[in-house]
């Protein structure tokens, strides 16, 4: 998957889907199925170390993930588990990589962020300074976002109540 992703054959997504569909992921079964998301998240990571970099790199290969099912909200965990391996070293990466996959919607929404850090297995977590802070970003952004839409429905109401009333 790497070679075909990063390497010298470097094929199109709708190749690379093609060749998971028919040749790999029907012989793995459905561990195969999360194996190779793990791999293709790693290697979407490795291509995009720079965050600017990461939504170019997502994007382009955003066949592959969604046909190794990382939009699913099942598989949530395990693709912030593959990004907080990958960054693992670096706190500063790991909070700008799941920002900008929440963004995305790779990671569906701040609740299903939440939930992975606050989950049992990932007890660990809690004692990280980096994941408050990630969860402290992804709700000021849905604050401000919500706040947004407020005021988009505040302005649509008033241009509404300024419109001429056509009667027939």
């Amino acid at each position: 998957l790497h070679e075909k992703m990063l390497g010298r054959e470097r094929l199109p997504s709708r190749e690379i889907v093609t060749w998971l569909e028919d040749t790999i992921l029907p012989s793995l079964g459905e561990d195969g199925k999360v194996l190779a998301l793990d791999a293709a998240v790693h290697c979407c990571l490795q291509a995009g170390t720079d965050p600017t970099h990461l939504t170019a790199v997502v994007a382009k290969h955003m066949p592959v993930l969604e046909c190794l099912g990382a939009r699913d909200r099942a598989n949530t965990s395990r693709v912030l588990q593959a990004v907080t391996e990958f960054w693992a070293c670096s706190n500063q990466q790991l909070i700008l990589t799941v920002l900008r996959l929440l963004s995305m919607r790779i990671v569906p929404s701040p609740a299903a962020l939440i939930s992975f850090v606050l989950d049992d297995s990932n007890r660990d977590h809690l004692e990280s300074s980096h994941w408050w802070e990630i969860i402290r970003l992804a709700l000021a952004k849905t604050v401000a976002r919500s706040k947004q839409v407020q005021a988009d429905l505040t302005a649509a109401k008033d241009e509404l109540a300024k419109a001429p009333i056509v009667e027939d």
